[in-house]
C-alpha cells in the first residue's frame, strides 16, 4: 500500500513540473544548526522580515527535532536554464516557479492517504508579494506559508545525495529543492485515562485527548502537561526547558508538542468541575416583560474562557442555569490564538466544538426545568465579536490585521438549523445581538444595556479580561475601546496560574509582614487565580518585597505551600494592569473629563466580581479616583442577553447603543501610549 502511495505522489510532483522526485525515509535526512547560519547572512533580505524565516520560524533545535517525528519525505527538485551565471532575473523567475510548484503540490496532496504533512521549500515564503511580517502584522495565510529547508537546518547537498539527485545540474542552470515530510495514514491505539482511543500516527497528544492549548500550541505556557509513556516523539527543547528533571523522569510531557508514533498511554490532569463560573449579575435596572418566545427561552453568554446560560419561562422566571468552560480553549486561551487556528483550517472544528457544548448545556437546562428541549422556542446568544464569528464559522481573517474591517457585526436573527444546534427544533429563532467593532462585541453592548450605563450623567463600565472592553458615558456621549490585557488575570502565562477553581489561591492578605492566603474550597493550594494574583502583588508591594519598578530581589517569592510568584509573573501583571488602566485614562481624556467626575464605575465579568478593589488600586489596575465608587455587577453580558430575551423592546435600545458608540482606537492614541508606558511602574501610595 505504501509503495503505491509513494509512486502516486512522485508522479504528482513530476506531472506538476518537478525535474526529479523521490520518496526517502526521514532518518536519512541530515540536519545541523550551522545551515541556519546561511539564513542569518540575509542574502535574500528576509531574515527577521518573513514569518517563515529565522528567527520568527522557531528555535532551530525544536525545528530539527520536529522533522524527525515524520516517517517519510518526498524530495523534489526543479532545474531551470539561465542565460549565464549573472542571470539574476532568471534565478528569481526560477525561484518563483519552484514556489508555484510547491503550492500546486500542496493542493494535489490533500486527497492522499497521509495523516499529516510539512512542506519545506527554497528561500523565504512567496505566498504574498510582501510578507505581513515586514509591517509587524500577523501572517495572512498561515495555512499556506512554508519555511525553507535551511530554516529547519537541513543539509540540502546531503538531501540531494540521499534522494539520488544531483545538487548541481550543469553550467548555466539553477537547481532548487523542496521536500514534503509526511506520515502515511495509520491508526495506533492510545489509552487515555484508561480508555482506548484510536489515533493517527503522528498526531499531537493535544489533538488526541482534545486538550486545551492556552498558548496556542507553541509550547510556551506549560499548561498542557500530561503523563505519557509509550511510542512518543523525543523531548523537544521547549519541554526540556519547561519541565523539571523530576517531571521528565515521571514521564510528564507537553501535549501540544508531543506526537504519537505508536501505541501509548496518557494520563491527563482533568479540568476541575468546581471551576467558579459566574452566571448571575446585579442589574441596576429592570425591564418590562415582552418575551421573544412563546413557551421557554434561553440566554447564553459565550465568553473566551467560560460559557454561561439560563432558561426562562414566559412569566420571566429563571428555571435553570448551566455553565461550562469554553471548549475552544484547546485552540488557545486568547482570541488571537483562536483567530490563527481558524485561519489555519480549524474553522469548522472550532464551530463544531462550541455548538456541541451549547447543545449539552441546552439539554442540561431543559432537564433542570423538567421540560423537553422541543419546548424551547427562543434563544439569545451574546459574546465578543470573535466568539460570535467562531460560533457561526465565519471568516476570521479580517480580525488578523488592521484596519480589522470585519464584514459581519451581527445584530440579526437566525435559527437553530443554520447554527447546527441539534438540541433545538430547526426553526427555533436565535438572536445574535449587535457588535460595535471587531474587538468591542455584543457582550459589551449587552453589559451597557443591563448596567444602565447611559442612564447616568457620567459613568464607566470595565470588563477586565483577556480582551478588556471599557465604555464611558458622559453628557450623552458614549465612547468605547478595547485593550489587549492578555490572559494573565485568567491564570494563563503565570507560572502557577489557574482558573478560579478548588485549590486556587483567591485572596491574599498581609499578616505580620508576610502573605497569608485563602484558597477556594479552603483546601491545600494548587495555584493562584486572577483575584489572588492582584492581592498577592499588592501585598508584596506593601511588604516592600517588591519595589515600584516591579523588581523582585530573590526572583521568586513563596506564597503558601508549593505556590510561588516569579519575576516573570510580576512582569506579566505589569503589562496587563497597565493596558487596562491606560485604556481607562485614554477614554477619560477623549471626553476631556477628570476621572473624579465619574459617578459610578461598573466592574463586569467573573474576574471583576471577585476582585479586591483596594488591591486593584494599589497595583494600578484601577485608578485610585475610581476605586471607591466602583461596584461589581457580575455577568452583565448574560444579564443583557436575558433582557433581550424577555423584552423585545430592548432590541431597539441595543441598536441605539451601537449607533451612538464612538470607537477610540488605542493603538494610535497618544494618551494611551504615554499612560501605558508610565503605568508599568507601581506608584507609591
Amino acid at each position: 500500500m505504501e509503495n503505491k502511495l509513494f509512486d502516486r505522489i512522485k508522479s504528482l510532483a513530476l506531472s506538476l513540473g518537478a525535474y526529479r522526485a523521490e520518496v526517502i525515509e526521514v532518518s536519512k535526512i541530515e540536519t545541523d544548526g550551522v545551515f541556519r547560519e546561511m539564513c542569518r547572512a540575509n542574502y535574500c533580505g528576509n531574515y527577521g522580515k518573513n514569518w517563515t524565516c529565522p528567527p520568527h520560524v522557531g528555535e532551530i533545535d525544536d525545528l530539527m527535532a520536529s522533522l524527525k517525528t515524520y516517517s517519510h519525505a518526498l524530495v523534489y527538485q526543479t532545474v531551470s536554464e539561465l542565460e549565464d551565471s549573472y542571470d539574476f532575473e532568471g534565478m528569481m523567475e526560477a525561484g518563483k516557479n519552484h514556489g508555484a510548484l510547491m503550492m500546486a503540490l500542496r493542493k494535489a496532496m490533500e486527497g492522499e492517504a497521509i495523516s499529516r504533512s510539512l512542506h519545506l521549500g527554497a528561500g523565504g515564503c512567496r505566498v504574498c508579494e510582501r510578507c505581513a511580517g515586514r509591517d509587524g502584522e500577523p501572517c495572512r495565510h498561515p495555512d499556506l506559508a512554508a519555511a525553507s529547508l535551511e530554516a529547519y537546518g537541513v543539509n540540502v547537498s546531503k538531501l540531494a545525495e540521499a534522494a539520488g539527485m544531483k545538487y548541481i545540474n550543469g553550467q548555466d542552470t539553477v537547481t532548487y529543492f523542496g521536500a514534503v515530510l509526511f506520515d502515511p495514514s495509520a491508526e495506533v491505539s492510545v489509552t487515555v485515562d484508561g480508555k482506548q482511543v484510536a489515533a493517527s500516527c503522528g498526531a499531537l497528544l493535544s489533538e488526541v485527548i482534545r486538550g486545551e492549548k492556552p498558548c496556542g500550541g507553541h509550547g510556551r505556557c506549560g499548561k498542557c502537561k500530561v503523563t505519557a509513556h509509550g511510542a512518543l516523539s523525543e523531548l523537544s527543547e521547549s519541554e526540556k526547558r519547561i519541565l523539571s528533571a523530576e517531571e521528565i523522569a515521571d514521564g510528564v510531557r507537553l501535549a501540544c508538542l508531543t506526537r504519537v508514533l505508536g501505541d501509548c498511554a496518557v494520563k491527563t490532569a482533568k479540568a476541575s468541575d468546581s471551576a467558579r463560573i459566574l452566571t448571575s449579575a446585579d442589574m441596576p435596572r429592570d425591564g418590562a416583560l415582552a418575551p421573544i418566545f412563546s413557551s421557554f427561552g434561553v440566554a447564553v453568554d459565550i465568553g473566551t474562557t467560560t460559557l454561561a446560560a439560563r432558561l426562562f419561562d414566559k412569566e420571566g422566571n429563571a428555571r435553570s442555569e448551566s455553565s461550562r468552560l469554553n471548549p475552544q480553549s484547546r485552540w488557545g486561551a486568547d482570541v488571537v490564538s483562536r483567530i490563527e487556528a481558524s485561519m489555519a483550517g480549524e474553522r469548522e472544528a472550532m464551530a463544531g466544538a462550541i455548538r456541541a457544548e451549547l447543545d449539552e448545556m441546552i439539554k442540561e437546562l431543559a432537564s433542570g426545568a423538567s421540560i423537553h428541549t422541543e419546548e424551547i422556542d427562543g434563544v439569545v446568544i451574546t459574546g465578543n465579536t470573535v466568539m460570535l464569528a467562531l460560533l457561526c464559522a465565519d471568516d476570521t481573517e479580517p480580525f488578523s490585521h488592521a484596519p480589522f474591517a470585519v464584514t459581519e457585526l451581527y445584530g440579526r436573527v437566525t435559527d437553530a438549523e443554520a447554527l447546527k444546534l441539534a438540541s433545538l427544533p430547526p426553526d427555533t429563532a436565535v438572536y445574535l445581538p449587535p457588535c460595535i467593532s471587531a474587538f468591542v462585541g455584543a457582550d459589551t453592548v449587552c453589559a451597557i444595556l443591563s448596567s444602565g450605563l447611559c442612564d447616568r450623567e457620567t459613568a464607566m463600565l470595565c470588563d477586565i479580561g483577556t480582551n478588556g472592553e471599557i465604555a464611558l458615558y458622559h453628557n450623552g456621549n458614549l465612547t468605547v475601546c478595547s485593550t489587549a490585557a492578555g490572559p494573565a488575570f485568567e491564570g494563563v502565562g503565570i507560572s502557577m496560574g489557574m482558573r478560579g477553581e478548588q485549590g486556587a489561591i483567591d485572596k491574599v492578605a498581609l499578616v505580620n509582614g508576610r502573605p497569608s492566603c485563602h484558597t477556594i474550597g479552603e483546601v491545600a493550594p494548587r495555584g493562584i487565580c486572577g483575584s489572588g494574583l492582584v492581592d498577592a502583588v499588592a501585598c508584596l508591594l506593601d511588604a516592600e518585597i517588591l519595589d515600584e519598578s516591579g523588581y523582585l530581589e530573590d526572583e521568586i517569592v513563596n506564597l503558601e505551600g508549593d505556590v510561588s510568584l516569579t519575576q516573570k509573573d510580576v512582569r506579566m501583571v505589569q503589562l496587563a494592569k497597565s493596558a487596562i488602566c491606560a485604556g481607562i485614562k485614554a477614554l477619560a481624556a477623549s471626553q476631556r473629563i477628570d476621572l473624579s467626575r465619574v459617578e459610578k464605575t461598573f466592574i463586569a465579568g467573573g474576574f471583576g466580581n471577585y476582585l479586591n478593589r483596594k488591591s486593584a488600586a494599589r497595583i494600578g489596575l484601577l485608578p485610585v479616583e475610581m476605586s471607591e465608587h466602583s461596584i461589581a455587577v457580575g455577568n452583565s453580558a448574560l444579564a443583557g442577553a436575558q433582557m433581550l430575551l424577555l423584552n423585545r423592546n430592548c432590541f431597539e435600545e441595543t441598536r441605539q447603543i451601537v449607533q451612538k458608540a464612538k470607537l477610540l482606537e488605542l493603538s494610535t492614541d497618544s494618551v494611551f501610549v504615554e499612560e501605558y508606558m508610565m503605568g508599568m511602574v507601581f506608584e507609591e501610595v
